[in-house]
């Protein structure tokens, strides 16, 4: 099942019932050994031992810093050499003694933070650039992710030395990390300068290999930005007790709203924001039973391809056969007709019945694809709409008397989401591709508000938005889907998907079950594509991937999940 992240406002409320009890030094503890954990197993991997590691932490005054510190003296009590800089002057003060009993060296001086901080800034940021593990302590969830001096200082200092590092280790064919030189870089629940919400990163920021969290997988860590900068994720279970809204909504608190103004200030709900999503949610791909018959695996229509590109109907059409429909039907040009079932015989190009369409890949006539829409709107008829579809909904949408169906899916990439917004939306009117892509989760949102479809917004990370504003966060594929044909491929499958794993009887949250559906297609196109070198590649490895996920029993998470000890 996908994973749940929340914003930071939901964890704080989820962890004050607990500070309240005054369990805030057992959380810290429980947090801190998990941290410490984790950093154990990298130097181990990095360099066979902890004795003798040379480790700097940067370490805020909040509780954060105090994870930090409590991590770095139990690393330190088993043989690693521990400096420990505070660029705010003011820290923990449990953590602090803790680091100090273990003999940790400390740069920065508290009394005189402001003459101390510039002074150390360039020794803090050249050890750092020398070590072989850095913490991150040095703001938490709550913190915007714009820095100001000294914090900025610092970090750029650090990361402008580890780049010089990085050059010299490139001459001797030494192993280099994300963020340019070989030490690991470890967040404390958070890289700072990251929005633990929305994921949206300062100018200046930590990139991390590894961020622990606790208590809550964080959604900005999952999302565009954050989660280019947040490295691997490892959590650590704090007990919070993290329920949906009575209501059933979507409890987007600490998200900027539908219109984009902020709403941080509002009282925090408790449901998941986003639904992270990754290869072990495969198995939830639909699969037919032993009773099940062609019309009850699905049957999807599809209308894609023209007389100028037949190819884009045959990767789509393909797709969805080798991902497992139980029929396919597809209409429109007779010269894609013939070329799909010659690659595919079983597909039937008669006009009837479907459990869900596909349309508008690779240019299809306007009035073929216009015809079935109407139908499938009246009808209620689940829906994915992709390049030249896209194009006609704005149209569609002025005159149409019945709004989309629930379940409809649109899968834009930046371009076109661009377009379509500029058309619907008079805020948008001078909305550009660049501003898409620089805040995909506002403006993903704000199409699928606007249109009252499920809009998956293709990209390097692709997102998935819900009319309501919840978020699917797939992980990201490999850089060979960047492809001619790739997204014919893709809405191939989330058709597909569809098709076979939305049931007839009704359902509480119709447009979250194609959200879901959406997700696992992109996922599983990801797998197809790890070693393709085109979209042909990729719609051959589908039967397999699906065949290998088949035989795979649950293992575990495979989400970094992190117990204490």
């Amino acid at each position: 099942m996908p994973v749940p992240a929340y914003s930071a406002a939901a964890v704080r409320a989820a962890e004050q019932p607990l500070l309240d009890a005054g369990r805030g030094e057992s959380l810290m503890r429980t947090a801190a050994a998990g941290l410490a954990t984790v950093c154990r197993r990298e130097l181990r991997s990095a360099r066979g031992r902890i004795t003798g590691a040379r480790i700097v932490v940067f370490a805020g005054p909040g509780s954060n810093g105090g994870d930090a510190l409590l991590a770095a003296a139990n690393l330190a009590h088993r043989g690693a050499h521990v400096t420990v800089s505070a660029p705010l002057g003011r820290l923990h003060a449990e953590g602090r003694r803790a680091a100090r009993r273990a003999g940790a060296l400390f740069l920065d001086s508290a009394a005189d933070v402001e003459t101390a901080a510039e002074a150390t800034a360039a020794e803090a940021a050249g050890l750092a650039a020398e070590a072989d593990l850095v913490l991150d302590g040095l703001l938490g969830t709550g913190a915007r992710p714009r820095l100001d001096p000294p914090l900025s200082t610092l970090i750029h200092a650090w990361q402008a030395a580890a780049r010089r590092r990085s050059v010299q280790q490139a001459n001797t064919g030494q192993r280099s990390t994300s963020h340019g030189a070989s030490q690991i870089v470890v967040a404390v629940d958070v890289p700072t300068g990251v929005d633990a919400t929305t994921g949206e990163c300062g100018d200046v920021h930590v990139r991390a290999d590894v961020t622990v969290t606790f208590g809550a997988r964080k959604a900005g860590l999952h999302l565009p930005g954050g989660a280019e900068v947040s490295g691997r994720i490892e959590y650590v279970d704090l007990g919070l007790d993290l329920h949906p809204s009575e209501d059933g909504g979507p409890p987007l608190d600490g998200w900027p709203s539908l219109e984009g103004q902020p709403s941080r200030e509002s009282e925090a709900a408790s449901g998941p924001e986003v639904w992270v999503v990754d290869d072990v949610d495969l198995r939830d791909w639909p699969r037919p039973g032993p009773h099940d018959h062609k019309y009850t695996r699905g049957v999807l229509g599809v209308i894609a391809g023209s007389r100028q590109f037949p190819g884009a109907g045959v990767l789509t059409s393909l797709a969805a056969v080798h991902a497992g429909v139980g029929m396919l039907r597809v209409q429109g040009a007779g010269t894609v007709q013939d070329a799909v079932v010659a690659r595919a015989p079983e597909v039937v190009t008669t006009p009837g019945r479907v459990q869900a369409w596909t349309m508008g890949s690779g240019a299809p006539e306007p009035h073929d694809m216009m015809e079935f829409l109407s139908e499938a709107i009246g009808t209620g008829t689940p829906l994915v709409l992709d390049a030249g579809a896209l194009a006609l909904l704005p149209a569609l949408l002025s005159v149409a008397t019945s709004p989309l169906p629930s379940c409809t899916v649109l899968t834009p990439h930046a371009g076109e989401l661009t377009e379509l917004l500029t058309r619907i939306d008079d805020e948008a009117a001078d909305l550009d591709r660049g501003d898409v892509e620089s805040d995909p989760v506002r403006w993903a949102r704000r199409a699928a508000g606007l249109t009252g479809a499920v809009v998956l917004l293709k990209g390097h990370r692709t997102l998935i938005a819900a009319p309501d504003g919840r978020l699917w966060a797939p992980t990201p594929g490999p850089p060979g889907l960047a492809t001619a044909g790739s997204g014919d491929v893709l809405a191939g499958l989330v058709g597909a998907a569809l098709a076979t794993g939305l049931r007839p009887d009704p359902t509480d949250d119709p447009a979250g079950s194609a959200a879901a559906l959406a997700a696992l297609a992109v996922i599983l196109h990801n797998r197809a594509g790890r070693f393709a070198r085109s979209a042909s590649g990729i719609v051959e490895a589908i039967a397999a991937e699906l065949a290998e996920i088949e035989h795979v029993g649950p293992t575990g998470t495979g989400r970094g999940d992190t117990h204490a000890r």
